[in-house]
């Protein structure tokens, strides 16, 4: 009985539905399948490897390439076909993983890599929009476009609670931004889980999670430092040493709160600072202010103590500071936007334009990309540069 044919739509369309898959050989060992269920189905494609060594055969489903011209799902089966035939040949996983388990690995793989800060960013946002969903439990070899446009949109209708701790909580939209860093997450999660041949076609999300352009926005809040001088005095006792350091230095918020005691040299008044988002330790040179503040803060404590902890000697989280500020901000009589970042962009805003410090520099105290600042502060340099170039005209 001649071989089927399933290279062709006209071909693959004249085939009876059935069960099993249709096969062809691609090489010894290597044959590609086309299932058709029904006439209606656009049709499932396999590829069946077999040992040389052992004889043993595996199946692997590769989806049904729903998101790519008709004529062209052949060629891009074949190609995945050839692909996993060789990912197994050079000793790779045959594991079935769904989404929810590709992001664990993922989040693994960041914590091996000494990427902490990230994999707890990546972990809480997995949490909150991919193991709830029913994405999550979809296995990836049967992820379709459809699927990751469906979870874009339910992520993209999400509402935020404003001011939680309000008596009457109000919700907005998720900004553009907001959306695209869960994107990015899922997306790098799918992409790992693609590069170590779990999936072997990214069509599912290339495309659907391509990210919202201009998303992002420069921070419009800035406090002057008599509003932070207010701000500081509306704090409640245990917060005010980390919030003044906030003040002083342009780091983002955990940063403060996960500072050990051992981080700081007191007799050079360095500051050591460990893997945040830039993914490696930095050394800060601290004004002899800054670092009566923290010394102040490390006596009595053992060297594995955190620098600034709550009335109940607790390091402080997220939730716990963002109270606080919503309180002081409200005391002080200063806007509603005010958070615990509205003090890094304000520091970093005056290094720029009051200190005339470089971008650069910048970057590195603050554990950040040179770029991200040209992004969100380049207005300030090109300001100063128009300002120095109108003062030639006086020499």
């Amino acid at each position: 009985m001649p071989s089927p044919k399933i290279d062709t739509v006209q071909a693959r369309g004249r085939l009876a539905p059935q069960h099993d898959a249709y096969f062809v050989t691609i090489s010894r060992g290597l044959a590609l399948g086309y299932r058709k269920p029904s006439s209606a189905s656009l049709g499932t494609w396999v590829v069946r490897v077999r040992d040389s060594a052992t004889g043993a055969t595996k199946r692997h489903s590769l989806g049904e390439y729903g998101e790519v011209l008709a004529a062209e799902r052949y060629t891009h089966a074949l190609r995945d076909a050839q692909r996993y035939a060789e990912h197994l040949r050079n000793g790779g996983s045959t594991a079935v993983l769904t989404v929810s388990e590709a992001c664990a690995a993922y989040t693994q793989h960041l914590i091996d890599r000494g990427r902490v800060a990230t994999a707890k960013d990546s972990a809480g946002r997995y949490k909150r929009w991919v193991h709830a969903h029913p994405i999550g439990s979809v296995v990836l070899t049967k992820l379709t476009r459809r699927s990751v446009e469906r979870w874009r949109t339910d992520l993209a209708n999400a509402e935020v609670v404003v001011n939680p701790y309000a008596e009457k909580p109000s919700a907005r939209e998720r900004s553009p931004a907001s959306i695209n860093r869960d994107m990015t997450a899922l997306k790098a999660a799918l992409n790992f889980a693609h590069d170590h041949g779990h999936v072997h076609s990214d069509n599912a999300w290339r495309l659907a999670l391509k990210p919202i352009e201009n998303a992002t926005r420069r921070r419009e809040t800035y406090l002057s430092a008599e509003e932070r001088r207010r701000l500081l005095g509306a704090m409640q006792d245990d917060i005010k040493p980390m919030v003044q350091a906030m003040t002083l230095l342009p780091f983002r918020p955990a940063v403060f709160a996960r500072l050990f005691v051992a981080d700081f040299d007191q007799r050079q008044a360095v500051l050591r600072v460990e893997r945040d988002k830039k993914a490696k330790d930095r050394y800060v040179p601290l004004p002899k202010e800054t670092a009566a503040l923290l010394e102040k803060n490390c006596t009595g404590k053992p060297s594995s103590g955190f620098v600034f902890v709550d009335g109940n000697g607790n390091p402080w989280n997220k939730d716990s500071w963002k109270k606080a500020f919503k309180r002081a901000a409200k005391a002080a009589d200063l806007p509603e936007t005010v958070t615990a970042y509205t003090l890094r962009h304000s520091v970093i805003t005056d290094l720029i334009s009051l200190h005339d410090l470089d971008i650069n520099t910048v970057a590195i105290i603050s554990g950040t990309s040179a770029r991200m600042i040209e992004q969100h502060y380049g207005h300030l340099i090109r300001d100063r540069a128009v300002s120095a170039l109108a003062k030639l005209q006086d020499t």
